[in-house]
């Protein structure tokens, strides 16, 4: 499936489908068990897993608050009390991770670790009111590191770029 979030409305065979839609290569689809409550405004596939962040309430027939997956039979809730999820990752290890407005607009926001059941600010927060990104690479990899089947090595002119789109997605203080 090919699955859509924003804040949209999608008037699809007499029904209107907002916010969290899914394609199947021929109909738009509300997400299996239900539409959602609110605005998905980030989307993780991995492996077979979909994450949803956003601002939400419920999602595929399930009180969810804000972020959710779905495993391609039943929905699971990553419950978060924040304004707003802008921005999902995982790494290699499995640990999942949330960007967005966390509290009050007048509070340090930015990224978010899921552990053992509940929601950990990494590193004490950031200084900024939202993040709207956050990545994880697969592995680190430094100055002449070899990536990939072909064996090609990572520049410096690499890292650095890689380093300012990190920075400019709201991943602060990467070296």
């Amino acid at each position: 499936k090919l699955w859509v979030a924003g804040l949209f409305s999608l008037e699809h065979s007499g029904s209107t489908l907002e916010n969290l839609a899914a394609w199947d290569g021929s109909a738009w689809s509300a997400p299996p068990g239900g539409a959602i409550a609110g605005v998905a405004y980030e989307l993780l596939v991995d492996g077979s897993t979909l994450y949803v962040g956003g601002t939400f309430t419920n999602l595929g027939g399930i009180a969810a608050e804000n972020v959710a997956s779905y495993d391609g039979s039943a929905w699971t809730a990553y419950d978060f009390p924040a304004i707003a999820i802008f921005a999902l990752a995982r790494t290699a290890s499995g640990q999942l991770y949330a960007g967005g407005a966390f509290g009050e607009f007048t509070e340090a926001s930015g990224v978010a670790r899921w552990n053992a059941g509940s929601w950990q600010i990494v590193g004490g927060g950031l200084a900024q009111l939202q993040t709207r990104g956050v990545v994880a690479d697969h592995p680190p990899v430094s100055d002449g590191d070899e990536l990939g089947p072909r064996g090609q090595t990572v520049d410096r002119e690499m890292l650095d770029h890689a380093r300012d789109v990190l920075r400019a997605a709201g991943v602060l203080d990467v070296e």
